[in-house]
């Protein structure tokens, strides 16, 4: 790191104005930046960098949890075929998932970035051969889909009201992504949630007249 506060890293040039790092292939893009709040607002490629020991850190550990960060609800629908080859299921889940990427930063070492997906799906599956459940394409038919959370992202907690128009496709699954957070293993940065509400009701051509019917209310 030379007197401007700038560092090399490949072909890449980086500036730190304390936890927060910009970075450009031009040197003099950095130097015309005097602070942090010219970092974030420079257009350039920034991010928050913060030492920590990742082997002690999971989303569970960042907060205490009130919610159901990571968890998935689901509810299922079977056909009453004898044979194996001729069962059917519907699956409806709602949940988060959770994906954890590592990087390192020449500075403070390894970062952990953590992106919480709020999703739903409607999946159609059926036993073949052997005799195990598989994915397969038939017509879904997904209607009336209502969700409610509270979803809680670095102490900021706001209600949200999830819905979307009936659909009907052939495919193997119906899939929905309604919220992405995006946060570091940094100070107190944590996500949660709570889910309030979940009414919904779908089929598949497999189950014949069968539905999935949910209600649910916390």
């Amino acid at each position: 790191m030379n007197k401007d506060k700038i560092i090399k890293v490949g072909s890449i040039y980086q500036k730190y104005f304390s936890n927060i790092c910009v970075e450009s292939k031009s040197k003099e893009d950095l130097l015309r930046i005097e602070n942090a709040k010219d970092a974030i607002n420079s257009g350039l490629k920034n991010f928050v960098a913060y030492s920590a020991n990742i082997t002690e850190i999971t989303p569970n550990k960042l907060q205490l949890r009130w919610g159901e960060l990571g968890l998935v609800r689901v509810w299922e629908e079977e056909n009453d075929f004898f044979w194996c080859k001729n069962k059917r299921k519907a699956t409806f889940s709602i949940g988060t998932g959770i994906e954890v990427n590592y990087f390192d930063d020449p500075i403070f070492g390894q970062l952990t970035q953590y992106i919480v997906v709020v999703y739903a799906d409607v999946t159609a599956r059926r036993k073949g051969i052997p005799c195990i459940w598989y994915k397969y394409n038939t017509n879904i038919i997904w209607n009336d889909f209502h969700a409610e959370y509270d979803i809680n992202k670095s102490g900021n907690i706001s209600h949200v009201v999830w819905t979307h128009p009936n659909e009907e496709k052939f495919t193997k699954s119906i899939y929905r992504v309604n919220d992405i957070y995006v946060y570091y293993d940094i100070r107190d940065e944590y996500c949660d949630i709570q889910w309030k509400d979940i009414i919904t009701n779908a089929t598949t051509r497999g189950i014949w007249d069968k539905w999935i019917n949910v209600d649910w209310h916390n």
